[in-house]
């Protein structure tokens, strides 16, 4: 259990002092269950969560880029595991998240670095252009996904559920706002956004549709 306490902006790097529960130590070279009887010790420590891009490098205030955390006891590694795994590096877990360090020090998350799409050079996380474009009026649901172009280019269509009110130019103007000047290459009107049970929409299936009612 943590508690996070005073927050101090350190350049591109937000600093928490938080009070970590550590349950008693079992004797060195073993392993036992905890005793859940006995009392449990806090420390306060410093976690640093800096935002940085693909090389390392801290990004600006209010720019997305991946999360990173570090602390005295962040582990090393995971345990058992049969093939390399490059979220711990160099003293740093790298979560796999997005997110931005805002003005304030506290830290805002958008999406999964997995998830991002690379656009000819643009880099988008389509979850977060998801969540900006179901505020423009008439869209009941939408996905953004890429499809490849006639001569290896990538572009970016946008699969949607409509109502009567739907405005296409607002559509259009919100997109290349949220999406670095990126233009929608396609609009794929559906019934249904296919999702997973979990409720992520299934970019794939989608491109392949798209694809199919071409």
């Amino acid at each position: 259990m943590a508690e996070l306490a005073d927050a101090q902006d350190s350049g591109s790097c937000v600093r928490k002092d938080v009070r970590v529960q550590v349950p008693p130590r079992p004797p060195q070279g073993s392993y036992q269950t905890p005793d859940r009887s006995l009392p449990n010790r806090f420390v306060t420590e410093k976690v640093f969560f800096p935002c940085v891009d693909e090389s390392g490098s801290g990004v600006p205030t209010e720019t997305i880029g991946r999360l990173r955390i570090r602390s005295r006891s962040l582990p090393r590694g995971y345990a058992y595991l049969s093939v390399p795994d490059d979220s711990f590096q160099d003293g740093w877990f790298y979560s796999g998240d997005l997110a931005a360090q805002r003005v304030d020090g506290s830290v805002s998350l958008h999406g999964r670095s997995n998830e991002v799409i690379n656009f000819n050079g643009v880099k988008i996380n389509p979850e977060y252009l998801d969540g900006m474009l179901l505020s423009v009026p008439g869209v009941h649901d939408l996905a953004v996904f890429s499809v490849e172009g006639e001569v290896g280019e990538i572009n970016a269509v946008v699969g949607i559920v409509v109502g009567d009110d739907f405005d296409l130019p607002t559509l259009q103007a919100e997109f290349s706002k949220f999406a670095q000047g990126l233009s929608i290459a396609g609009i794929f009107r559906v019934t249904e956004i296919p999702r997973s049970p979990m409720g992520k929409p299934l970019r794939k299936a989608l491109a392949e549709q798209y694809r199919s009612a071409e």
